[in-house]
């Protein structure tokens, strides 16, 4: 026992089912949801069509602060990198993409973002976990040019970056996955 009372529990659980991350049964309890490998494939090119959107809309409505904001959170991300934190340098990036796209002052464009990374977040430390392994800095690499594409509110370098950033961790999730099967 927990201390903790039914209530809760069964709210957050609900809330599990509504993001796609488990599955209830009938009287047999919840449990965490896995993807094949297709679907997380069609995961990534949905955060592809979606991420780069909100990047543009982004970077055209961006305040100074939210641009200080991303260059804070990329400093940490870097700090985090030579300290080889992967899990800290990844919070950080998130933090400076939420920033971004939070800037398109769209918060459904948001939360559809928000919902697709905590589906693939596992995938995401086990790349930055292989980028660690093969001293890779490659993962690493589009936030300064994202950061100066922001700055400079070159909204189609932005949208550029972003694709690119996505196509690439897709590629490394297609090679995990074909070198699993």
């Amino acid at each position: 026992m927990v201390g903790t009372s039914v209530m809760p529990v069964r709210d957050a659980i609900r809330r599990l089912e509504e993001a796609g991350l488990a599955s209830s049964t009938p009287h047999k309890g919840a449990v965490v949801r896995t993807f094949t490998a297709t679907e997380l494939i069609q995961i990534y090119d949905v955060r592809t069509l979606l991420e780069v959107e909100a990047a543009r809309r982004g970077t055209e409505h961006i305040s100074e602060a939210e641009v200080e904001q991303m260059s804070e959170a990329c400093q940490k991300l870097s700090d985090d990198v030579a300290a080889e934190n992967w899990l800290g340098a990844l919070h950080h990036d998130e933090l400076m993409l939420m920033v971004l796209y939070s800037a398109s002052r769209n918060p459904v464009l948001v939360t559809l973002i928000d919902n697709l990374w905590n589906q693939c977040r596992a995938y995401k430390v086990l790349g930055a976990t292989e980028a660690m392994e093969k001293q890779d800095p490659s993962l690493w690499t589009p936030q300064p040019r994202l950061l100066a594409a922001v700055q400079a509110r070159d909204v189609e370098s932005v949208a550029t970056i972003t694709r690119e950033s996505l196509t690439s961790a897709r590629r490394r999730l297609e090679k995990r996955l074909i070198a699993q099967t």
